[in-house]
């Protein structure tokens, strides 16, 4: 049996962080979350395996386009497709980008499709 996926969610707001989280968990997942992107790079740069991340754009301090840069820049974290979840914004060289509000079935989807290409 395979394992489960190991998804990474990074958003600083609390209500959709711990819902998502909690879903995609009753879904089979394996969920690690943080609220700011700096914590989260250092998760990963600490030799974590992830292999999805769900990447908020609009966060204070790091926001998400500077963690993809970061992320990119790492050659121990480059390969972790980033899928990006945003109210407004795009964040381009990304897996895929879902726009806010979704549900955790377009979520699922985008997991499943960026799994499969992985």
């Amino acid at each position: 049996m395979p394992r489960p996926a190991k998804i990474l969610i990074v958003d600083d707001d609390p209500d959709i962080r711990d819902s998502l989280g909690e879903a995609l968990r009753e879904e089979g997942y394996e969920v690690t979350q943080f609220s700011g992107a700096r914590e989260a790079l250092d998760y990963l740069q600490g030799g974590a395996r992830i292999d999805v991340i769900l990447l908020d754009l609009f966060m204070p301090g790091l926001d998400g386009w500077d963690f993809r840069a970061e992320q990119k820049s790492d050659p121990r974290t480059a390969g972790i497709p980033v899928i990006s979840l945003s109210a407004g914004g795009k964040l381009v060289d990304v897996a895929c980008s879902l726009r806010k509000p979704v549900s955790v079935d377009e979520i699922v989807r985008a997991i499943e499709g960026v799994a499969l290409r992985g």
